[in-house]
């Protein structure tokens, strides 16, 4: 037999609408650029900020207070108990290398066995580093491991420069000749969004963006972007990217990004939450 059911409607006849996952574990990962597969070597310690790796990571010691460069990223999963799989993303800077041994900036809550890794990489998350071309893109990207999916609901863009930005740029250099492309993609396809060549693009697509002045008259300026996809006065939807399917959100660089004047660190990171299967 079926029921016919009847919407629940708002006072001024809208649809109601009821949130879901107000409780989910939230996200916040960089997009990053993979350079290397590298291989673990040891099972990681609970609370232990320190992982040992396989010789020839290409890691490299003492990086400045201020390098946000060098990360280690790791996917995990243990589906040794198949009711109750451990299934992990680690993202974390890398503060020292002593041969094999790199002193993270996160400790691990997780042991992490070499057995179960998904996959482990040596990656930056500075696009300011990334030489691109239309022919040749870098890409930065976060994807989950398989068994989980990600809700991305906003990406927030972040940039430190030794000169001054405005809407007429891209950071505090000239407008991008090709652009960043944002998009999105799985087994089922690829879908590109909009394309950022200059400030401007960045303040239409999410609207929320400052230029930050020099503490004093001194030290860099700085220049922050925010984009929020879901909530009732935005599109009202989240973009999910699901491990199972090889869903990855991304930003495909077409340009040379060490090229533009003044810019010393260009970061992008994803906030949102967890979906279980």
């Amino acid at each position: 037999m079926t029921t016919n059911m009847i919407p629940k409607r708002e006072p001024d006849g809208s649809l109601a609408i009821t949130k879901q996952d107000l409780s989910a574990p939230a996200i916040e990962y960089y997009l990053t650029q993979k350079i290397q597969a590298v291989t673990l070597a040891a099972t990681t310690t609970i609370g232990s900020n320190t992982v040992t790796l396989a010789p020839g990571h290409g890691f490299i010691d003492a990086p400045t207070a201020s390098d946000h460069n060098y990360f280690l990223e790791i996917k995990y999963v243990d589906a040794t108990d198949p009711e109750s799989p451990i299934v992990r993303l680690l993202q974390s800077e890398v503060r020292d290398v002593v041969g094999n041994v790199l002193t993270l900036s996160k400790p691990f809550g997780t042991a992490m066995s070499p057995t179960h890794v998904e996959s482990a990489y040596r990656t930056n998350a500075n696009l300011a580093l990334a030489v691109g071309s239309p022919a040749a893109p870098v890409r930065f990207s976060v994807s989950p491991p398989d068994g989980l999916s990600f809700d991305i609901i906003r990406y927030i863009t972040s940039c430190i420069m030794t000169a001054a930005g405005d809407d007429a740029k891209f950071a505090s250099g000239s407008p991008l000749q090709f652009g960043l492309v944002f998009g999105h993609e799985d087994t089922e396809g690829t879908t590109y969004g909009f394309v950022i060549r200059d400030n401007t693009d960045l303040r239409i697509t999410g609207f929320d963006m400052a230029y930050v002045t020099r503490s004093g008259g001194g030290g860099s300026y700085g220049m922050a972007a925010r984009t929020t996809t879901n909530g009732d006065d935005k599109s009202g939807v989240v973009i999910r990217i699901d491990g199972a399917k090889n869903g990855e959100f991304f930003v495909r660089v077409q340009d040379n990004i060490t090229a533009v004047t003044g810019l010393v660190y260009m970061a992008i990171k994803v906030d949102g939450h967890i979906v279980t299967p």
